[in-house]
């Protein structure tokens, strides 16, 4: 399975890498970008995700992740769904990186919060790569029939991001 996504990413990477290479990562207000990922932990996760501009150095999105595994272990969980809420500070718009970003934030799963890190890298005007890093204060609890068990409370996260929409559109100086 992590072959196969490896070669998705970098198919995709190699297809869509033609256009130039200085792309604003966060325009500010009203930019958008939604991601694709894989969290590699104890359950692997397929993430999928969007974050939306609320400001010149604030965003806030959602991820929902899927449990990737055999079908005896999909029983093991009473949901294999979940979700992230998360808000972030964009520090690439601060130090005025080009066709790069770190965003550094919060974010909450079910009954646990913790800090994100996270590197965003645009290969065109609409696509790049993040990698991401997340450590939980408590760790997560996965649900399952048979005994609750605690998941890793340091994570990381690889995937693409496609740029939905763009913030330079709108004025956004007084907000």
């Amino acid at each position: 399975m992590r072959h196969a996504i490896k070669k998705f990413i970098l198919l995709c990477s190699l297809i869509l890498s033609t256009g130039s290479l200085d792309a604003q990562v966060f325009d500010g207000g009203l930019d958008g970008t939604f991601a694709l990922g894989y969290e590699p932990i104890q359950y692997n996760y397929l993430t999928a995700g969007v974050d939306v501009g609320i400001g010149r150095i604030l965003s806030l999105g959602v991820r929902f992740k899927y449990v990737v595994a055999s079908k005896e272990t999909l029983t093991l969980f009473d949901f294999p769904f979940n979700y992230e809420l998360r808000g972030d500070l964009h520090a690439g718009s601060l130090l005025e990186m080009e066709s790069s970003d770190v965003l550094i934030g919060y974010c909450y799963t079910g009954k646990s919060g913790g800090v994100s890190a996270e590197y965003r890298y645009l290969l065109t005007d609409f696509f790049g790569i993040y990698a991401r890093g997340k450590y939980f204060f408590t760790p997560p609890r996965v649900s399952s029939l048979l005994t609750p068990t605690i998941d890793n409370q340091l994570r990381f996260e690889v995937g693409i991001l496609l740029k939905t929409f763009t913030g330079d559109k709108y004025d956004t100086s007084n907000w």
